[in-house]
């Protein structure tokens, strides 16, 4: 499971709690509103990723206003895509929907490569200044 759909599932837990602690159902928090019946059980179960707004409106329906700003900190940033070398025995890949351990010699010896790659493209500081300079005149160029 993904980073991204871990912080889904912890959000709708959360919420589901609240929504309990109002002693409000599903359907009544959905009528309340404006929105379909399956969204609560969506966002609640960590199939959909709630807006702001819908968060703003869950606290409100649920008589906590005050946890909105909390609420939205917890909204999961856009799902991660990339991998991580954790040690000489485990690489971890993520993707949108997954992750996986990678733990044979070969597997992990390939992305201790990449990363090498990777790494050795990177810019950093004023190197990195420079290139991003350089694509913005590129751009006004080209938009000219």
């Amino acid at each position: 499971m993904s980073s991204f759909q871990r912080a889904r599932e912890a959000l709708g837990i959360r919420l589901r709690e609240m929504r309990l602690a109002a002693r409000l159902t599903g359907k009544q928090l959905a009528e309340q509103n404006e929105w379909h019946p399956s969204k609560v059980s969506k966002i609640e179960g960590g199939k959909q990723t709630p807006a702001e707004v819908d968060l703003e409106a869950w606290a409100v329906a649920c008589g906590q206003a005050d946890l909105t700003p909390d609420l939205v900190a917890k909204l999961p940033l856009a799902p991660v895509h990339g991998f991580w070398l954790m040690d000489e025995h485990v690489v971890v890949v993520e993707n949108f929907t997954a992750s996986q351990n990678l733990t044979q010699a070969s597997e992990i010896s390939a992305y201790v490569r990449i990363f090498d790659q990777l790494a050795g493209a990177a810019r950093y500081e004023s190197d990195a200044r420079t290139v991003i300079i350089r694509a913005l005149a590129d751009l006004r160029a080209s938009m000219n």
